[in-house]
């Protein structure tokens, strides 16, 4: 049977912050273009959100940790791609 866990997540312009429950901890940042802009990518395969810009940047901290599954991740300043989405319904 699956886990519950609380997500909180807060992101603009690409710089955000990612909790699961006490699995998951991440923090993300997005490389700036020449103009100080976040780099976007459109109309591209890698963002996964359709019709959303995908945020190239970087995670400065990424944990994850779930025993159950053998799973104990500390990464720092590894490459990220990040996209907005809204739940609705």
């Amino acid at each position: 049977m699956g886990q519950r866990a609380p997500i909180t997540f807060a992101v603009e312009q690409g710089k955000g912050h990612l909790q699961i429950g006490a699995s998951v901890d991440a923090e993300l940042e997005p490389y700036l273009g020449t103009t100080g802009a976040p780099t976007t990518l459109h109309d591209t395969i890698f963002s996964t959100i359709a019709g959303a810009p995908a945020y190239v940047g970087k995670a400065p901290k990424f944990k994850m940790t779930n025993t159950g599954l053998g799973i104990d991740i500390d990464l720092q300043n590894h490459n990220a791609i990040q996209g907005s989405f809204l739940f609705e319904g």
